[in-house]
């Protein structure tokens, strides 16, 4: 799945298949030429730049600190994105690149004497074969340096943090799929995915590393039948290891020490599910199932084996050209930012269930919206300890003004908002964009 960027170029909410697409959806401009260039100059406010708690723990600040480097602060500031990108699409086969840098200046940063910008890098490499028309193979690898979370999870996977993070953090998802038919109503389909998630945070105990640097493994196999020429039944498994490989150790409030690595957990993933196309217009897609949890190196006394629900469904109506509703769901279990609630027990992960809605409207020929939301409830379960909850909103209000072929007017709004059940931890967050693009 391709991420799909908000026009702030913060919030990444959704993505899109590339599957059977030699020619994807391209402005008029990339389909002039397979090359495309773009910049943007933006100007911004975020009223919450650190995403700082609205209460603060007693002793946060040092005796003797400057209080402003930890307290809730808004800044304006200056958004630079240059964006490059190739597009093949030739007889059988597909060639895509893409790269993105933001640049964005934080000018109470720069007031305070801190770094005052963040410097965010995205590359993605795209390529698909049609071998025949009964076999095909898409293949893709997304990079990114980013300070932001959404920014540092690949699709629509659960978030493991809910706060930036300073430094560059870094993510690559590597991603292969090849689908066959085996007869006329009878296919399959074999997929890998590897995630790595390294963070700058790094090198003392309970670090950001150390809850979250993370080689992800996921294989996929599965049996498709096709009842009718708009319905596809499907029967499936997966099986994913999660590697925890920062060498930082885990240090309970009680001053016990465990290595990274006792987190470690592997998952094996049944389901059924259906393709559904309701119409030319509107289509569904559900993967339901059991998700078995194990963790080969947990401690005595830690969460045993675990069996819960797995969940994965959206819904498109796409309702006129440019103009499409997407809404989807999703349930598993999810790494979490969290070591230890209350015990010296080792957090193994979460328990995270996530909702999300796009709508992008045309509104006329020059001008278009979209709208953004999501939804994560992750939930925490440790032996011997109350279970606590966090709950993260974001939303996203977005225009667009074509003011010709080459040059278009932006703006957006975003809000974020985390409510946890752990003492100084939730906060809020609006942040405005307001700007010009080109493109050639």
């Amino acid at each position: 799945m391709k991420k799909i960027i908000a026009s702030t170029g913060l919030a990444a909410l959704g993505a899109a298949s590339l599957q059977g697409a030699y020619a994807p959806d391209l402005t008029s401009v990339q389909t002039a030429k397979p090359w495309s260039i773009s910049a943007a100059v933006r100007g911004f406010y975020d009223d919450n730049y650190a995403t700082r708690p609205s209460t603060l723990a007693p002793g946060t600040i040092p005796a003797g600190a400057d209080a402003r480097l930890y307290e809730k602060r808004g800044s304006w500031g200056m958004d630079l994105n240059p964006t490059a990108s190739l597009n093949l699409p030739l007889e059988q086969t597909y060639i895509g690149l893409n790269y993105s840098y933001h640049m964005m200046y934080f000018q109470d940063r720069a007031d305070l004497h801190e770094a005052s910008a963040d410097h965010v890098h995205q590359a993605t490499a795209t390529l698909s074969h049609q071998f025949s028309p009964h076999y095909s193979l898409d293949a893709s690898d997304s990079f990114a340096v980013a300070q932001e979370p959404e920014l540092l999870v690949p699709g629509y996977a659960p978030l493991p943090i809910f706060t930036r993070v300073n430094g560059n953090n870094i993510m690559n998802d590597a991603k292969a799929h090849f689908r066959g038919d085996l007869t006329d109503r009878l296919g399959a389909e074999l997929s890998y995915d590897n995630t790595i998630n390294i963070w700058d945070d790094h090198g003392y105990a309970n670090s950001t590393a150390s809850l979250l640097d993370i080689m992800n493994h996921m294989a996929t196999a599965d049996l498709r039948w096709t009842w009718l020429p708009t319905t596809v039944a499907l029967l499936g498994y997966q099986f994913q290891y999660t590697d925890y490989t920062s060498s930082d150790p885990l240090t309970s409030p009680g001053g016990v020490n465990f290595a990274a690595n006792v987190r470690n957990a592997q998952s094996h993933y049944a389901f059924v599910g259906v393709d559904q196309t309701f119409t030319t217009k509107l289509s569904a897609s559900v993967r339901v199932g059991a998700e078995y949890t194990t963790y080969p190196n947990a401690p005595a006394g830690s969460v045993g084996n675990t069996t819960s629900p797995y969940a994965d469904a959206n819904l498109t109506y796409t309702y006129n050209p440019g103009s499409y509703v997407k809404v989807g769901v999703t349930h598993q279990r999810n790494p979490t930012y969290l070591g230890f609630i209350g015990t010296n027990i080792p957090l193994m992960d979460s328990e995270a269930t996530a909702v999300y809605a796009m709508v992008n409207h045309k509104i006329t020929g020059k001008l278009s919206g979209n709208i953004l939301g999501s939804y994560q409830n992750s939930n925490y379960h440790v032996p011997g300890a109350a279970d606590m909850q966090d709950n993260f909103f974001n939303a996203n209000v977005g225009l667009t003004y074509q003011i010709n072929q080459f040059l278009a007017a932006e703006t957006s709004y975003n809000y974020y908002r985390l409510d946890s059940d752990l003492p100084y931890t939730s906060y809020t967050r609006n942040l405005v964009f307001f700007g010009l693009r080109a493109t050639y």
